[in-house]
This record gives structure tokens, C-alpha cells and sequence, in this order.
């Protein structure tokens, strides 16, 4: 998305103004986005399986990806010992 919209804000307004109104754009949306993605750490370590939750977040995301059909996704879990 970031790419596409300053490939077309370069061609509208040039390279130089483009530059610096999309970098103030992408620093104030960027956060945004990471929480998003990576929520805070402490809705981590709030759950009582702390060793089990990150990795049911992560699948839980990329299951939403394979329904999507932009990828495929399987999780084979094992248990350390196992």
C-alpha cells in the first residue's frame, strides 16, 4: 500500500514535496499498523498460558491470510520433550 501510494503521489505533485509529506504520512500511520499486528505486550503476558499464546496469535493470523487464499497456511505443533 505504502509503496503504491507514493509511486502515485511522485508522479502527481514530484519526487521532492512527495518525499517529505509521505514520510510524515508513513510515521503517523506506521504505528498505527504495528499495533495492529503486534498488539502491546502486556495482552501477552496477561494470559495464563504465556508459552502458548504467541504462537496461537501468529496462527491465528496467518489462518486469516489462507482463508483469503493469498497463501497457505498448516501449524504442526510439538511439545518441547515430545
Amino acid at each position: 500500500m505504502f509503496a503504491a501510494g507514493y509511486g502515485l503521489s511522485r508522479d502527481l505533485i514530484g519526487r521532492e514535496n512527495d518525499l517529505v509529506l509521505y514520510r510524515d504520512m508513513f510515521l503517523a500511520t506506521a504505528e498505527k499498523q504495528m499495533d495492529w499486528l503486534w498488539p502491546a505486550a502486556d495482552i501477552f503476558l496477561a494470559q495464563k498460558d504465556k508459552q502458548e499464546i504467541f504462537p496461537e496469535y501468529v496462527s491465528a493470523y496467518y489462518e486469516a491470510y489462507s482463508r483469503l487464499k493469498i497463501y497457505d497456511f498448516s501449524r504442526t505443533t510439538t511439545r518441547h520433550g515430545d
